[in-house]
C-alpha cells in the first residue's frame, strides 16, 4: 500500500488538510520517487559543485514527501537550471533530462497563474509532452545509428558490450557476437519506439525497456546508469491511469514523516559507507582488466562506475517488478494516453526534433540525441546509410584542423587532435598568453601564440558569438576504430 495513515494524517509541504485522494496520490507518488531516485543517480554519476548539493537535498526531501507537487517542481526546476548553466557540456543526455523537466516547469507555471496547481494536474499537463520528448529521442537513437561505422565490429553497439565477452578483440574469432551485439541493440531501440508509441503494445514494452535499460545500466561506462535512471523515471508517465496504483511497492511510505525521513537519511548514509568500500576493493581489482578495454584510465573513474550501478541496480529490479505486478493483463493490453497536449508545450517538442537534426544539417554533434551511435556527419566522414550529405545548410562541419602541438591545457577535454574551427576556438581561449598551438588545416601548416598577430588564420582566435558559446558542442572528429563517438 503506498497511501497509508501516514500519508493521510501528515502534510506533505504545501499541501493543505483534506486535499489527500488515494488514487492521485498513489500515482504521484510512483513518478515523484522515480524521478528523486533518477536524480540522485545522475548526482552520484556527475557531481557537479554547484547544483549538485541542492539537487541530493531536494531529492531526499521528496522521497521523505512523495506527494508533494511543490517538491516535485523544485527539484526539476534545480535540474533544468543545472543543465542550463552547464551547456553545451555536460554528457548526451542532458538534453533529454532538461526538455522532460522543461515540461515540469512549463506546466507548473501554467497552473499557478491558473491557481489550479494540483498532483494530477501537473501529470496531465506534463505528461503527454514528456512521453513525446521520448519518442523522438528513441527515433533518432534508431535513425542515427543505421550508419557504416555503428554496423561494424569496431562501432559504439559492440564497444558497450564487449567487456562481458573479455573484450573487444573476441570478436575476430566469433563475428556473430558482435552481429547480435550491434543489430540486437538497433533491433531492441526500435521495438521500444514502435511499442511505446502503439497503446495495444506499450504494457509489454514498458516491461521490456526497462529490463533493457536496466542490463544496459550495468555496462562499465559513466552515464549509462544516469540515462537509464532517467529512462525509467519517464516509464512511469506511461503507466495508465487505471492500473491499481496501492500495488506499487514503495516500503519506506507505510511510516509516517518522521519514519521515513530516518530510512532515506539512514539508507544514504549506509548506501554510501558500503558503495565506497566496495568500489575500492572492486575497482582496484578490475581496473586493469577495465583500462585494456579502454573504458577507465583511473580507479577514480572505475570507482564511479561501480558507485552508479550499485545505486541503480536495485531501482531497476523494483521498477520492472512493479510494472509486471500492475500493467493490465493480456484481456486488456491496450495503454490509451494524450500524447500531443496542451498545444502552448509544443516549443518544447519543436526544440526536442531541431536538436535531433542538428548534425544533419551541420550544427552540433554532441548532445544531439545520437549518443553512442558513431553518427559522423563532418566534411569527408558523413557516414549514414540512406541520409545524404546535401541535407546540411550549416557550414560549421565544412571544415576540421588537426593540431600537432598545444598546451596541456588546450587538450582541456580529449586529446584527439581533430576537431571542427568552433572547438578550436574553445580551446585556445582558454590558454595563456605566450602559449603556441601547431596545426594542419585545409593541408597547410599552422601556427598561433596567445596575444600575439594571429595573421591568416586570424578567424580561429576569435571569440565565438553567444549561440557557439552556449549552444554548440562538436565532438571530436574520429574514424574507424579510433574511438566510439558518444
Amino acid at each position: 500500500m503506498i497511501v497509508t495513515k501516514a500519508t493521510t494524517q501528515v502534510n506533505p509541504p504545501g499541501e493543505a488538510n483534506g486535499r489527500d485522494v488515494k488514487p492521485l496520490t498513489e500515482r504521484f507518488n510512483v513518478v515523484s520517487v522515480t524521478w528523486a531516485l533518477s536524480s540522485l543517480v545522475t548526482s552520484a554519476s556527475f557531481p557537479e559543485p554547484i547544483f549538485a548539493p541542492l539537487i541530493v537535498l531536494a531529492s531526499l526531501l521528496l522521497l521523505i514527501w512523495p506527494s508533494s507537487v511543490q517538491l516535485m517542481l523544485v527539484l526539476t526546476t534545480l535540474v533544468f537550471s543545472r543543465i542550463f548553466y552547464y551547456l553545451p557540456g555536460g554528457p548526451n543526455h542532458y538534453i533529454f533530462e532538461m526538455l522532460c523537466c522543461l515540461s515540469f516547469v512549463t506546466a507548473g507555471i501554467y497552473l499557478l497563474s491558473k491557481r489550479s496547481l494540483t498532483r494530477e494536474g501537473l501529470l496531465e499537463t506534463a505528461g503527454p509532452t514528456v512521453r513525446m520528448v521520448t519518442l523522438i529521442v528513441y527515433f533518432y537513437a534508431v535513425i542515427d545509428k543505421i550508419n557504416w561505422d555503428y554496423l561494424s565490429s569496431h562501432g559504439c553497439g559492440w564497444y558497450l558490450i564487449s567487456p562481458f565477452f573479455g573484450g573487444p578483440d573476441i570478436a575476430n574469432h566469433l563475428p556473430i557476437l558482435w552481429k547480435l551485439g550491434v543489430y540486437g541493440s538497433l533491433a531492441m531501440e526500435g521495438f521500444i519506439f514502435l511499442g511505446l508509441a502503439i497503446p495495444r503494445w506499450r504494457a509489454t514494452t514498458l516491461i521490456v525497456g526497462a529490463a533493457f535499460h536496466t542490463m544496459l545500466a550495468l555496462v562499465p561506462h559513466a552515464g549509462i546508469a544516469s540515462f537509464s535512471g532517467l529512462v525509467l523515471s519517464v516509464y512511469t508517465l506511461f503507466l495508465p491511469n487505471s492500473i491499481d496504483w496501492q500495488k506499487w511497492s514503495i516500503p519506506h511510505l507505510s511510516f509516517d514523516w518522521r519514519k521515513r525521513a530516518l530510512i532515506v537519511l539512514g539508507g544514504v548514509l549506509t548506501w554510501s559507507a558500503i558503495s565506497l568500500v566496495l568500489a575500492k576493493v572492486v575497482a582496484h581489482a578490475t581496473l586493469k582488466s577495465l583500462a585494456a578495454q579502454n573504458i577507465a584510465q583511473s580507479e577514480g573513474y572505475a570507482r564511479s562506475i561501480l558507485l552508479t550501478v550499485f545505486l541503480f541496480a536495485p531501482m531497476g529490479f523494483w521498477m520492472i517488478w512493479n510494472l509486471i505486478r500492475t500493467l493490465p493483463t493480456r484481456s486488456e493490453p491496450a495503454i490509451r494516453l494524450p500524447m500531443m497536449r496542451p498545444a502552448f508545450m509544443s516549443f518544447i517538442l519543436v526544440f526536442a526534433i531541431l536538436n535531433g537534426l542538428c548534425p544533419f544539417l551541420g550544427l552540433k554533434t554532441h548532445t544531439s540525441f545520437s549518443m553512442f551511435s558513431n553518427l559522423a556527419t563532418e566534411k569527408g566522414l558523413w557516414n549514414h546509410v540512406f541520409i545524404p550529405k546535401s541535407v546540411q545548410v550549416f557550414h560549421y562541419q565544412d571544415e576540421w584542423i588537426t593540431v600537432t602541438k598545444a598546451p596541456k591545457s588546450f587538450n582541456f577535454a580529449t586529446n584527439i587532435p581533430d576537431m571542427v574551427p568552433v572547438e578550436f576556438k574553445k580551446r585556445f581561449a582558454r590558454i595563456k598568453d605566450g602559449d603556441v598551438v601547431e596545426f594542419t588545416r585545409n593541408g597547410r601548416p599552422g601556427r598561433l601564440v596567445k596575444g600575439q598577430p594571429a595573421g591568416q588564420d586570424a578567424d580561429l582566435t576569435e571569440p565565438l558569438n553567444v549561440f557557439e558559446a552556449k549552444f554548440l558542442r562538436f565532438r571530436p572528429l574520429v574514424r574507424g576504430d579510433q574511438f566510439c563517438r558518444q
